[in-house]
C-alpha cells in the first residue's frame, strides 16, 4: 500500500515514520473516546472519568443500584455500573438531559458489557418539541438473541434475531443508533461490526406539551428473574450524520 504524501507535497514520508493527515485518526491516537464510529460532529460525550454528575440515576428497590465503577472500563479507569433488583420487570437506568438540539440526523453511541447475567439492555431517546414527544428506542435480549426497535405505536418489533454475544466484564460491545429528527424516522443501527438499515421506519410521535429538550436513557431491565448487571462507558452524541 502506498504511504506518505504526493511528490508535490511539502511533507515527505520518513523511513519508519509517516505523517497523519486525518484529524480523526490524530484524535484517536491522542486518547479520544471517539474511535468506533467517527461520523457526525460531537454534540455530547462522557467517559465517566469524572463521575455520574452528568446523569440522573434511578434504581428500583429492593436491590437496585447505580454507581461509578472501577471494575472495568472501555476507556480510562471508570464506567457506570447499573444493577437491578431480582424481580421480573425491575429496572435501573442512567439518563442525560440536553437542550433542544439542531435537528437532522443525530447519532447516539455507547459501549457496554456484562459478565454472567442476562441484562435486557435498552437505549431510549425522547425529543420534546413543546407540542410533541418524538420517541426512538432499541433493545437487546440475551435470552432471545434479538435486537428490537420501538415502532410508531410503541410496539417492539424484531430488527434481527439469532445474534449471540460473548459475555465478559472487560468485553465491551459497541452500539450506535442514528435517527432523523426532521423526517421522524430511524436511519441505521450499528452493533459492533454489523450495520442494520432502518431507513424508512417511523419513530413514535405523540402529543406532549413538555418544555423542549432532549432526553437520553440507558436502561437495564430484568427480563426473566434475578439481579442483572450492566456496565456502560463512552456515551457519544453526534449531529450532522449522513
Amino acid at each position: 500500500m502506498p504511504r506518505g504524501a504526493p511528490d508535490f507535497a511539502n511533507r515527505k514520508a520518513l523511513e519508519t515514520i509517516y505523517g497523519v493527515f486525518d484529524l480523526g485518526e490524530l484524535a484517536a491516537r491522542l486518547g479520544s473516546i471517539v474511535t468506533f464510529d467517527r461520523g457526525g460532529n460531537v454534540f455530547f460525550l462522557d467517559d465517566f472519568e469524572k463521575g455520574l454528575a452528568k446523569w440522573q440515576t434511578l434504581a428500583t428497590l429492593p436491590g437496585g443500584t447505580v454507581t461509578l465503577s472501577s471494575e472495568c472500563a472501555r476507556s480510562g479507569g471508570f464506567c457506570a455500573r447499573i444493577y437491578t433488583g431480582p424481580s421480573q420487570g425491575q429496572y435501573s437506568w442512567i439518563r442525560a438531559f440536553m437542550p433542544y438540539p439542531a435537528l437532522g440526523k443525530l447519532g447516539f453511541e455507547f459501549s457496554w458489557s456484562t459478565h454472567t447475567q442476562n441484562p435486557w439492555l435498552s437505549l431510549e431517546i425522547a425529543l420534546f418539541t413543546g407540542t410533541q414527544a418524538i420517541i426512538a428506542a432499541i433493545r437487546y435480549s440475551f435470552l432471545n438473541y434479538q435486537i428490537q426497535y420501538s415502532d410508531s405505536t410503541g410496539t417492539w418489533r424484531n430488527l434481527t434475531t439469532g445474534l449471540q454475544l460473548q459475555k465478559g466484564r472487560q468485553l465491551f460491545h459497541l452500539v450506535k443508533l442514528v435517527i432523523n429528527l426532521d423526517t421522524h424516522e430511524y436511519e441505521r443501527l450499528r452493533f459492533d461490526t454489523e450495520t442494520y438499515s432502518m431507513a424508512g421506519l417511523p419513530l413514535g410521535v405523540t402529543p406532549n406539551t413538555t418544555i423542549p429538550h432532549l432526553r437520553v436513557t440507558i436502561r437495564n431491565t430484568v427480563e426473566l428473574v434475578g439481579n442483572q448487571l450492566l456496565y456502560v462507558d463512552d456515551m457519544i452524541i453526534t449531529f450532522n450524520e449522513v
